[in-house]
């Protein structure tokens, strides 16, 4: 096969009959103010949930936009952001979450004595409490939170549980009002669509152009948990060679990540439009290594490195697309999520999980994918085939234009088969670093 390479030797028909037996088990399934009190919080065990009777409707009098004025509301934050914003005792904030499909609660999170809990906010007869057992209820959470904090009573009746310091917002925590969405769309996809749009500091008054990241008016718990831990991931990186993150409006729907916008698009767009010499092209791999070793440098594994989540801006390759990124040193692939087989490392093929040095694997694909133009890896075969042909040591093979000490320094270093000896992204932009530039176009 003149596109590809072998590595190893040869195996036997029955050894390919055992890969594939094995491979195709895995192709069935592919982010104010301190108000104090002299009492002390009992703990969050005593925060039990609600008597069943009393498990009614949640409901509020105040519109978004006077939620959005409560100093401790945060809108859809799910309960994973929660912990590290709630560090002292008597410490809360109120946010939003699903109870049950499609049903959307206030719910009241609360540090007592060191354990953070979450209430939601019943509603009977027009009134709002978390325990109705405790008290008759305010007409809404703004009313419901100045009474307990003036009285410095509890909100429970089984304990006594204070409310004693309003937590309010990060600064990437932002208001809907500060964005402005455009009809044109830069990509669409499960989760919702990417728009233009602008967005306006509060604090500078400075306006950019942005790409904003939405998801559907009707997503569900567990997608504004991806959503949100995307969010997460991003506002931790802070490199040229990484799509630079704004914030995230959680406090209406629909939910938004606003980003950096691209000025040339999406890498593999721009790779098969505009052709560029071997030179650049190096210069293009070097840049994506080094927003690589800045993201595995964050203790974040991206696992899905490929052109098509890469974005190309002022002749500047920029690592995007968190939504499958992990923050730990290991991620078990879900089997029943697709996966592009075309990029993956051995081990993510046999064996199911992410680690630092599959993403070099990944990079490696990448760097063909720049010098052929975009061009689609193992082009005409089958997704199950191409995972036998990794798993029995096929690989890619560069064009003529792409310099030979970098082709075997990809294939030696970067796709090997032993992953404890596959250079971390690190050493891979160090040796890139290193020699680009002596490297003749």
């Amino acid at each position: 096969m003149s596109s590809l390479r072998r590595k190893g030797k040869d195996g036997t028909d029955g050894q390919m009959q055992a890969i594939s037996a094995a491979f195709s088990t895995i192709l069935i399934i592919y982010s104010h103010h301190i108000f104090s009190t002299q009492r002390q919080s009992t703990p969050a065990a005593q925060l039990q949930a609600l008597p069943q009777q009393q498990k009614t409707t949640s409901s509020t009098m105040e519109s978004d936009e006077e939620m959005w004025a409560l100093p401790y509301y945060h809108g859809l934050l799910p309960r994973e952001e929660i912990e590290d914003l709630l560090t002292r005792d008597g410490d809360f904030l109120v946010r939003k979450s699903e109870e049950n499909p499609g049903e959307r609660v206030f719910v009241l999170s609360v540090n007592a004595s060191g354990q953070v809990s979450h209430v939601i906010f019943r509603h009977q007869r027009g009134m709002l409490a978390v325990d109705f057992n405790n008290e008759r209820g305010y007409r809404t959470i703004r009313r419901f939170v100045e009474a307990h904090l003036k009285a410095g009573d509890t909100i429970n009746s089984e304990g006594f549980v204070v409310l004693r310091h309003g937590v309010g917002r990060k600064s990437w925590e932002l208001a809907h009002s500060t964005i402005t969405r455009s009809e044109s769309e830069l990509g669409r996809g499960a989760f919702g669509v990417v728009r233009r749009g602008k967005f306006t500091d509060p604090k500078t008054k400075r306006t950019v152009h942005v790409a904003i990241k939405e998801v559907s008016q009707t997503c569900t718990k567990e997608q504004v948990k991806e959503f949100m831990n995307e969010a997460r991931i991003m506002r931790q990186l802070d490199h040229k060679n990484v799509i630079k993150f704004y914030g995230v409006a959680a406090g209406q729907e629909p939910l938004m990540i606003v980003m950096e916008v691209a000025t040339e698009g999406n890498l593999t767009d721009y790779l098969k439009t505009k052709r560029r010499g071997a030179r650049s092209k190096l210069f293009m791999c070097l840049g994506a290594a080094a927003g690589l070793d800045h993201i595995h440098q964050k203790g974040i594994i991206h696992c899905s490195v490929a052109a098509r989540n890469c974005l190309y801006s002022d002749s500047i390759v920029k690592i995007a697309d968190f939504g499958f990124a992990h923050k730990g040193a290991r991620k078990t692939m879900e089997v029943s999520r697709p996966v592009p087989i075309r990029w993956l490392a051995p081990e993510t093929i046999s064996d199911h999980y992410f680690t630092p040095k599959s993403d070099t694997w990944s990079f490696g694909v990448l760097c063909w994918e720049i010098f052929n133009d975009g061009a689609v890896p193992f082009r005409g075969i089958e997704s199950p085939v191409v995972g036998e042909m990794v798993l029995a040591g096929e690989r890619l093979q560069f064009p003529v234009d792409a310099p030979p000490v970098f082709i075997d320094f990809i294939v030696e270093n970067v796709w090997n088969d032993n992953h404890s000896l596959r250079h971390s992204m690190g050493a891979v932009f160090d040796w890139l670093d290193r020699r680009v530039n002596h490297m003749n176009e």
